[in-house]
């Protein structure tokens, strides 16, 4: 607060609120000067009620606190990698049974899975609509682990998917 926003709003009456919990409505300034003299800070809480409510506290503390719980959320939040699996467009049965063994592997571990087949030469003209085909045979048998959060598009020369 600038100073000459404070002279204008020294003369406001507030309700302050101490760490102590005790309320009690006292000036602006006088509120200020007491904060200064126990090395605590006036936080204001709720600027719009009648009278301003403000809390004297230890702001350096707050912020510490409020930084300590916020890395807690991040440590409790479960990160979501979306894992990728390559096909290529004339695989065979087995690789692709080996890629599906993958693909469920990652899935019970609670990632996402993009599927893509790349589309060389003459297959991206001939073979779009048999790589999306395949894309989508391949989310059938994956049907009990994921759900479908794109269908087949093409991207550039390749088929995509996204479980």
């Amino acid at each position: 607060m600038s100073l000459a926003q404070y002279n204008r709003t020294s003369s406001w009456t507030v309700l302050r609120v101490a760490e102590d919990g005790e309320k009690e409505e006292v000036r602006l300034s006088n509120a200020v000067e007491e904060a200064r003299e126990q090395g605590l800070k006036v936080v204001v809480v709720a600027a719009n009620a009648k009278p301003m409510v403000v809390r004297v506290m230890d702001f350096g503390k707050l912020l510490k606190d409020m930084q300590a719980k916020k890395k807690m959320q991040a440590k409790k939040a479960k990160a979501t990698d979306t894992k990728e699996l390559r096909l290529g467009f004339n695989i065979g049965q087995h690789d692709l049974e080996v890629k599906l063994k993958q693909g469920r592997e990652f899935l019970e571990k609670g990632h996402k899975l993009k599927l893509s087949t790349r589309l060389k030469g003459a297959d991206f003209y001939k073979g779009q609509e048999k790589a999306m085909q395949k894309l989508s045979e391949i989310a059938a048998k994956l049907a009990d682990l994921a759900v479908v959060e794109r269908e087949p598009f093409m991207h550039d020369r390749s088929a995509n998917m996204l479980l």
